[in-house]
């Protein structure tokens, strides 16, 4: 049994405070019935006669309040008697501490936390996203995950004194990623005119699966730890009835850059390209660390994987058309932030950066769709979160005194140039990739 799943038995087992099960665990060698009976000491009971507390298996409905302030009812279901844990109810907001709209303490507030008082509601939120599926009205074989319209934004760390301030920021925020690209003209410069709030990169891991850490910190503050957000994308580039319109798509993405270089691809050489593609995909590590990446100060116990001090596995780096499929995937459009060209430390151009630009979720029906679109930034090989952080003028007490600019971001460059949407066309099953190509009025209807 791994560290995290450990620790949220022993909690809803015994209904201790995180943090003392965590130490119990950790000072036992996270061996469970050692842990069990010291706990069972320390309440003066005779070993074997913990009784369910609450927030225990079959304890009943039990109040949580989170770090933000708001409060959720939990109420368990019935376990199954084969099931060796019970199933994680999902969490629903009590209507009991809701107050009328436009009172001063109607605006939730949010703060910073110990890990090991957040460690079973992260647990608990990675095991939802885990087990959401959804299915498309249209086709019941192409199945995509229930992924609501979140985005995370960071708390106003403004309301701290200046010492913490910085050390927040320093943790949470990647100050080289926000440098380089405010410098370069790519990133807040929309900030200037006041049109939208300024936006940050998040600490994310560099395991080679940070695109999809970067989007699950974009959307609900977690990592991808589970690997929940790979394994979609994988099966659906491998599986899904679609598959074959990302190849189509992708080729015909791949033949216009080729043509410009004069570079042309035999059909077996297109095999074992998109071969490739769907191998790099894959949830399996590539290979193992022998010392850990850095983490992110986002991390929570149930976060981090147990035992960081052993080796790590590493995954394959994704290219745009796993940013596509991505899209897809979240049935939401994904924006990427980034620089058009690599650059030395001199600032002199090096090689082209394909990834900017915008990912439409092409292969999906448009009402099933969510609009708001999930913002990504890409530098020195690597993808972060980029997420906005709460403001509260001076003087606002509730949500209608806010007059804060909008959290949005431009679809164009500072030159006013359009952002580049990837992958928009699609030859269909019936183009000829040999004698198509060469007339122009088949090629024409191909472009926007």
């Amino acid at each position: 049994m791994d560290h995290d799943r450990k620790l949220s038995q022993f909690i809803s087992a015994t209904g201790s405070d995180p943090g003392l099960a965590q130490d119990l665990l950790e000072g036992n060698r996270w061996n469970y019935e050692a842990a069990l009976c010291d706990f069972q000491k320390l309440r003066g009971e005779a070993p074997d006669n913990v009784k369910p507390q609450s927030g225990a298996p079959g304890a009943g409905s039990q109040t949580t309040t989170t770090t933000n302030g708001s409060h959720y009812n939990s109420q368990h279901e019935d376990v199954h008697p084969q099931s060796p844990s019970p199933t994680r109810p999902p969490l629903c907001r009590n209507k009991q501490t809701e107050e009328a709209p436009g009172s001063p303490s109607c605006r939730l507030t949010r703060g910073i936390s110990k890990a090991h008082g957040n460690s079973s509601l992260v647990l608990r939120a990675r095991n939802e996203i885990q087990n959401d599926e959804y299915h498309s009205k249209t086709d019941d074989s192409c199945f995509f995950l229930e992924t609501p319209n979140f985005t995370f934004m960071l708390p106003d760390m403004s309301v701290y004194p200046e010492d913490f301030q910085d050390f927040l920021e320093r943790d949470l925020i990647d100050n080289a990623t926000l440098v380089a690209l405010e410098r370069a003209g790519f990133l807040n410069w929309w900030t200037e005119n006041n049109a939208c709030l300024r936006l940050y990169p998040l600490v994310t891991t560099g395991d080679g699966n940070c695109l999809l850490h970067a989007a699950s910190l974009g959307m609900w503050g977690l990592h991808d730890r589970l690997l929940t957000l790979r394994k979609a994308l994988q099966d659906m580039l491998n599986n899904s009835v679609v598959a074959q319109a990302f190849k189509r798509r992708w080729r015909w993405f791949q033949t216009l850059i080729n043509k410009e270089t004069g570079l042309v691809y035999s059909e077996q050489e297109w095999d074992e390209e998109w071969r490739n593609l769907l191998k790099l995909a894959s949830a399996e590590p590539r290979c193992k660390y022998s010392k850990p990446p850095k983490y992110s100060g986002l991390e929570t116990v149930s976060e981090l994987p147990a035992n960081t001090d052993d080796e790590m596995d590493q995954y394959e780096s994704l290219e745009e058309l796993h940013v596509f499929v991505l899209a897809n995937v979240l049935r939401r459009p994904i924006i990427v932030v980034s620089d058009n060209v690599l650059r030395n430390a001199d600032g002199e151009a090096l090689a082209p950066i394909p990834f900017g630009g915008i990912y439409l979720p092409l292969e999906c029906e448009p009402s099933e769709c969510h609009r708001s679109p999930l913002v990504l930034t890409f530098d020195a090989a690597h993808f972060s979160a980029l997420v906005a952080m709460e403001t509260t003028p001076a003087g606002a007490q509730t949500l209608a005194d806010d007059i804060s600019p909008p959290v949005a971001i431009p679809i164009t460059y500072m030159t006013n140039e359009l952002l580049p949407v990837h992958f928009t066309a699609d030859p269909g099953p019936q183009f000829d990739w040999d004698a198509d190509l060469d007339d122009p009025k088949i090629v024409d209807k191909l472009f926007l």
